[in-house]
Formats: C-alpha cells, structure tokens, sequence
C-alpha cells in the first residue's frame, strides 16, 4: 500500500509538470505559509502553468517551514503537486502533498520518588525523529494573471503516514488547515 501511495504522489507531481510543458504561461510565486504543512510558519515557491484560454491549471510548489512551541522544535520539507480550476484571479485548487517532518522533541519522566522517598531525576525519553505523510488537499487560491498579490487558504481532511521513524508513532487522520500569502512575479510566456 505505501509503495503505491509513492508512487500516486510522484505521478501527481511529474504528470503535472509533464502537462504544463504544453501550456503558454507560467506563473512563479514566493510565498509565507502561516500553519498548515508548515507547522508554525515557512516560505515557500509556486509554478503554475496555465494556457491563456482555459479555465485549467497544473502546478507544483515546494517549501521549507518549522517551528518551535515549547520542547518541540519541527522542521518540514511539503511537496506539493496541484491542479487548480477557475477563470480570473480565483481558483479551486485541489493536489496532493509529500510532507517530509522532523521532530526534535526532547520528553522528561520525572518527578516520582522511590521506595525510600528518595526524589528521582527526571529522565530525559526522544521522542523525535522523521516520517514522511501523504496528504491530499483542497483550497481557495487568489493569483492576479499579472502578478502581484497571492492568497491561498487549504485544508487537508486526511494524513497518510508513509514512512515514520522507530522513535515516532505514526498519525493518522489530522485535518491541516493553512493559509498561504505571497507575490507572484509577473508571468511569462512558455515557448
């Protein structure tokens, strides 16, 4: 099952660019990811391809983001392949996301005592490491066709664990909510 989710997600992502080789504009985007896949915050890049006549568009976009909240320090790497749906500057996007997560989360055990009423140390227990999730998405994406401002709000109702490290329990079924606002360059014309 995991090997066909792999290779699901790298179809999504090379037939998309595939596609789009045909198409005559390409939009490029930088980008600040508020939560969603990016945890707490990250930055990111967007290329959509488009023809000038019709309402389809493929893309893909990568990003770096993490955090800190307390112990907890994450790091991530999203992969996004995409599809978006509309005419004018709002779109339905629609895609698939290859998270690549890192954890640093250092867990304490403390504060029992022993038979003889002897205070314990705490005892420092890893709870980190890596995992690779799967997760689909749909969202509302505002891209002027002459660059400028990009909006773009997603909510993802699953998260397919692909590969977790031992030290990590693999989760199942998160719904991610994120918000995305950036720049797009003004586009040009694909040859």
């Amino acid at each position: 099952m995991k090997k066909i989710l792999i290779i699901f997600s790298f179809t999504v992502f090379f037939g998309s660019y595939a596609q789009a080789q045909s198409n005559k504009i390409v939009q490029n985007t930088i980008y600040a990811d508020i939560v969603g896949y990016s945890y707490f915050y990250g930055v990111g890049y967007d290329r959509l391809y488009t023809h000038q006549d019709s309402p389809n568009s493929f893309g893909f976009a990568v990003s770096v983001g993490g955090g800190k909240l307390g112990d907890i320090t994450a790091y991530t790497l999203p992969l996004k392949g995409f599809y978006c749906y509309g005419k004018g500057n709002s779109k339905l996007e629609a895609g698939t996301s290859v998270i690549v997560k890192v954890l640093d989360q250092n867990m304490y055990v403390g504060g029992s005592s022993n038979k003889r009423g002897n205070a314990q140390l705490n005892t420092p227990l890893p709870d980190g490491g890596e995992s690779i999730n799967l997760s689909p998405y749909i969202g509302y994406r505002y891209q002027r066709a002459k660059g400028g401002l990009f909006l773009r709000v997603y909510a993802s109702p699953l998260n397919i664990p692909v590969y977790s490290a031992p030290l990590q329990k693999p989760t199942y079924g998160l719904t991610t909510y994120g918000f995305s606002v950036g720049y797009t360059i003004k586009p040009k014309a694909v040859r």
